[in-house]
């Protein structure tokens, strides 16, 4: 039980760090407006409905990238429960994107692929991370 915790925290980390990693890209791409931070909800918001399709594009490929990452080590790291790893840790990350879209208005088809990613990506990296026992025997 300890591993497929550890596996959970361990995965969810990773998709973390995969999301900042693609999260600045994008701002190397598209800075922010001098004076604009993200802590000023009306300028960030209306930085946000200003960027270009390609800044969603990338944004979706890192949690893309991130979900299927963290499922993928979550389940290598916790060598059983593959399945409940990929959905524990998709739902969390839905959870996280469902605040986020709320918090900052998106461009609707954002909002539709961002909620419907994390799960399957997830689920998908830990069925490719998942231990396979008789693969592994010689």
């Amino acid at each position: 039980m300890l591993r497929v915790v550890g596996g959970i925290v361990v995965g969810l980390l990773v998709a973390f760090v995969i999301f900042i990693g693609f999260q600045t890209m994008n701002l190397s791409i598209y800075p922010l407006p001098e004076g604009v931070t993200p802590n000023d909800h009306d300028a960030f918001a209306e930085f946000v409905s200003n960027l270009p399709i390609t800044a969603f594009v990338i944004v979706l490929a890192g949690y893309v990238a991130g979900s299927l990452a963290g499922g993928f080590v979550g389940a290598k790291f916790a060598h059983s429960k593959w399945k409940v790893i990929g959905l524990v840790i998709g739902i969390v990350l839905t959870a996280g994107g469902a605040m986020n879209v709320l918090s900052i208005p998106h461009p609707a088809w954002f909002v539709i692929l961002n909620l419907l990613l994390f799960i399957p990506m997830a689920l998908l990296g830990a069925m490719l991370g998942r231990q396979r026992q008789s693969a592994a025997a010689p």
